[in-house]
């Protein structure tokens, strides 16, 4: 059969991420280990539908403040606008617009696909890049520590685009 279901939102994202990690604790996203907390409203529509004996869910965010700690970053990652949908094995983000510290992402746009190792299979935005609040913190990954060690500092702002990415999620292929 085929089934159609629409609902606007306005949730609070830590309450979320308490249900999200109760429900996925079991299975292959063991919980969502690598978000630390989440704040701040949630707003916008989802979508539910079934077509073809097939699943498809989507949601836009409008007007969200939404605040997410990743254990990987410094800073907390603020979700302002986007929309995402998922198809079994595959996930689209698009328009996504937030900021990372004083660093800024509009337009972003991707699709994953969800296999045992998930992979990017296209990638794509503008992000400005506060460089003052961001090169520290690049300095002390431990993969660029020596490649940088002879930079004390960097300044000003980068404004960016990435036209394209692909590849696998931990190590991407990147054109700017």
């Amino acid at each position: 059969g085929e089934a159609l279901g629409r609902f606007s939102f306005d949730i609070d994202a830590a309450r979320t991420l308490s249900l999200a990690r109760r429900v996925l604790a079991k299975g292959k996203f063991g919980g969502l280990p690598d978000i630390e907390s989440a704040g701040g409203p949630l707003r916008g529509v989802a979508q539910l539908v079934r077509e073809a004996g097939q699943w498809r869910a989507g949601l836009q965010l409008r007007d969200s403040a939404t605040s997410i700690q990743l254990r990987q970053l410094p800073w907390p990652v603020l979700v302002r606008a986007g929309s995402a949908e998922w198809l079994p094995g595959r996930v689209s983000l698009s328009a996504i617009h937030g900021s990372l510290g004083r660093s800024a992402v509009e337009g972003f746009a991707a699709r994953l696909r969800l296999d045992k190792e998930w992979r990017v299979e296209s990638a794509a935005g503008k992000a400005s890049l506060d460089l003052d609040q961001l090169y520290p913190w690049l300095r002390g990954l431990p993969a660029l520590a020596e490649a940088l060690r002879g930079i004390s500092a960097v300044n000003g702002v980068l404004e960016a685009e990435l036209l394209k990415a692909s590849g696998r999620l931990a190590a991407p292929e990147f054109a700017v």
